[in-house]
């Protein structure tokens, strides 16, 4: 069952963004209430996880992924911000009723507002870097469309700059992936603990992990990495930017 539950986490966000889409192309006034409706549903979830493991040994390994695979796992510390996360995304999704009715291609932007959701709930339920790295670069692309949503000049440079930033540091992580891989063998967050606690680390090591700063920093706005953020936030739609910026 937890297994089962953190499996729909992940994916059913998807789903919801890709029936919302398709549906709002025919029926456009049941598209709030439909996405709104999906996301209390992943909302249900959640709890019904917290309720049943909050503090589970149990391991969701997908195999031959990216060669190392997918792997994901639940504490106390993940649970906190994976409901988080799905809170706040209702929040905004209702919030999003009213204050898109000004908008364009509402169905395209539930759509991703709800897969940058799944990227999201990957990251904080993931159980290593390389499951983190995956759904970081998911959420990162998927946030890209919300960016330019209302297709200005002004947004469209914005989400140029914001691209470019998610590729190159996307590129940076992955190395620091690769050299802290080459060295302990495992990407595995309670491996690395393990491996780490009281040995003397290597220079290459440090290097690695300071790529993966310098990567999750790019990504998260970290100063003095942060000069997508402002144009960023400036011209996406409100309910996007509120969680570009608190997630």
């Amino acid at each position: 069952m937890v297994l089962f539950l953190i499996l729909f986490l992940i994916l059913f966000p998807i789903l919801s963004g890709v029936i919302t889409y398709f549906v709002s192309r025919k029926f456009e006034k049941a598209r709030e209430i439909l996405a709104i409706g999906l996301t209390v549903i992943e909302m249900i979830a959640m709890v019904v996880l917290i309720i049943i493991a909050p503090n589970s040994n149990q391991v969701l390994s997908i195999d031959k992924i990216c060669g190392l695979g997918l792997s994901f796992s639940v504490n106390y510390f993940n649970l906190i911000y994976a409901f988080l996360s799905v809170f706040l995304w209702l929040m905004t999704i209702i919030f999003s009723k009213q204050y898109m009715l000004k908008y364009l291609h509402k169905g395209r932007y539930y759509l991703f507002y709800l897969i940058t959701l799944s990227g999201v709930m990957g990251v904080f339920l993931s159980r290593d870097l390389m499951t983190t790295f995956i759904f970081f670069e998911l959420m990162s692309f998927s946030s890209y469309p919300l960016i330019i949503h209302d297709e200005k000049d002004e947004s469209k440079k914005a989400g140029k700059t914001y691209l470019s930033i998610a590729v190159a540091s996307g590129m940076i992580l992955l190395m620091g992936l690769f050299i802290i891989y080459k060295n302990l063998n495992t990407l595995d967050f309670y491996q690395i603990r393990e491996l780490t606690r009281g040995n003397k680390l290597s220079t290459e090591l440090f290097v690695g992990g300071i790529l993966v700063l310098i990567g999750f920093g790019a990504k998260a706005g970290m100063y003095p990495l942060h000069i997508w953020l402002p144009k960023a936030h400036a011209v996406a739609p409100a309910p996007a930017s509120a969680l570009l910026s608190g997630i």
